[in-house]
């Protein structure tokens, strides 16, 4: 098995979609759902983290002062646009 960090960060999502989906149909045994529990926190310990690096690079690549040096803001999150809506705009 893949080990999360050596995933990009959409595979690990799409994975953990799919544990989520399977855990809920509620026909794993015990052993399996457990092992697919293990494997979810993994990845959604991994998505965190990825996230919070991408806020932090978003962070220090935002804009700079009149003298070059970093102007830090916060990222905004905020909702965009749906994958069907940007598939049909181009």
């Amino acid at each position: 098995m893949t080990q999360p960090n050596e995933l990009r960060f959409e595979a690990a999502l799409n994975e953990l979609e799919r544990l989520v989906v399977e855990m809920e149909t509620g026909q794993l045994d015990l052993d399996e759902a457990l092992k697919r529990y293990e494997r979810g926190i993994a990845l959604v310990q991994f998505c965190r983290e990825r996230l919070a690096q991408t806020e932090q690079r978003i962070l220090e690549l935002t804009s700079v002062d009149a003298d070059g040096v970093p102007t830090l803001r916060p990222f905004k999150h905020e909702a965009t646009t749906s994958r069907s809506q940007r598939t049909n705009d181009s």
